[in-house]
């Protein structure tokens, strides 16, 4: 997205700041009111997710729209969020304001520093953390061990018997030291690992998902569906990231020409100004602009929800792109959509065979 590319411009490249409340106020109040989605989008991670459950303590929540889309996609029936920034804690709870009642009834907005937790024990079904961890611990010396052990001992405390606790992370080397630590503890029986892949992102987030242990015992793991032994922990991932980047580098070291030698199923995301925008005047309008080597795919288009009301047009096209740009075709639209759209995103970029 846009946005999140904009507000990664302002990320320290001190990692000590990252824990700091005082860095987090200058880098909201810098993004003036726009959300900011750490590590990936609410689709990417929805999956993963839960469905129906009953309650959730959201960590580190930020100025995310994931506070409201918990609730609002049917993950939880109530969420309380939780962070240390007064500007994100009251951006939010203003954009809640003008949710439905309904919404509004399941969602709470808490000013909490989250190694201190002022609630009862095993009041959550839930723990749910996109970038938190990996925000305050900056290696796996003394200080950030003996505050993961502690941020970790916290989330547990608040979770239900059989509770999980489910964290969004890049998995660095000194995460993974802090990881396995918390995993000798006796506080957890099952350790579920998934990757977050998506085709033109360069990160590659893990979501671990933690279930409270009810008796002592040894910790089970699974990787992407497949059991394997937790002695395999950093092994697996670490395997993972190899992949990931070993497939990168071979892309990006392809000739030109061999990358260019499919046409490619570009998938768009069109966002509106606002709720009241016509859609489908939207989609008439896309289906009115002509494009060399651009073949607009109508029948693929759908309406998905954003927040607040707001939803976006996700839009399809076949674009030779041996000969064209998508990025040039994405900035051509956003200029021809202006009166209808706020921004054209590319979402994703599929090649097609020859």
């Amino acid at each position: 997205e846009m946005a999140d590319l904009e507000a990664s411009k302002l990320l320290p490249k001190n990692l000590d700041q990252f824990a700091t409340a005082q860095f987090w106020e200058g880098f909201f109040e810098e993004l003036g009111g726009a959300a900011f989605e750490w590590y990936c989008e609410y689709e990417q991670l929805a999956p993963h997710l839960p469905v129906g459950a009953a309650t959730c303590f959201h960590a580190g929540c930020g100025n995310s729209n994931l506070c409201f889309q918990l609730v609002e996609n049917g993950h939880f029936d109530y969420v309380l969020n939780a962070d240390f920034s007064p500007l994100a804690m009251g951006e939010v709870a203003q954009k809640a304001a003008v949710l439905p009642s309904a919404i509004r009834a399941r969602t709470d907005f808490a000013l909490i520093d989250c190694l201190h937790i002022p609630i009862g024990d095993t009041r959550f079904e839930h723990v749910v953390d996109k970038g938190l961890h990996d925000a305050m611990m900056k290696d796996s010396e003394a200080e950030c061990r003996a505050q993961s052990s502690q941020l970790f001992a916290e989330f547990n405390r608040i979770l239900s018997p059989g509770g999980v606790f489910l964290m969004v992370s890049l998995a660095q080397e000194h995460i993974i030291d802090l990881l396995e630590a918390a995993l000798h503890t006796g506080l957890w029986d099952l350790l579920t690992i998934h990757t977050i892949t998506a085709s033109d992102s360069p990160l590659l987030p893990f979501v671990f998902q933690f279930r409270k242990a009810t008796l002592p015992g040894q910790v089970q793991c699974s990787f992407n569906g497949a059991t394997d032994e937790i002695t395999n922990f950093r092994s697996l991932v670490e395997g993972a990231q190899a992949k990931f980047i070993a497939a990168k580098q071979k892309k990006k070291a392809a000739p030109k020409a061999l990358r260019r030698q499919t046409k490619h199923v570009v998938v768009l995301d069109i966002k509106p100004w606002e709720a009241e925008t016509d859609l489908q005047e939207v989609k008439d309008a896309i289906s009115a602009l002509q494009y060399d080597h651009v073949e607009w795919l109508p029948a693929a288009a759908e309406i998905l929800p954003i927040a607040f009301g707001v939803c976006k047009l996700r839009y399809q096209a076949l674009i030779d792109t041996a000969a064209v740009d998508p990025e040039a075709i994405r900035d051509e639209m956003e200029e021809a959509l202006y009166d209808f759209a706020q921004s054209v995103d590319i979402v994703s970029s599929t090649a097609l065979k020859a």
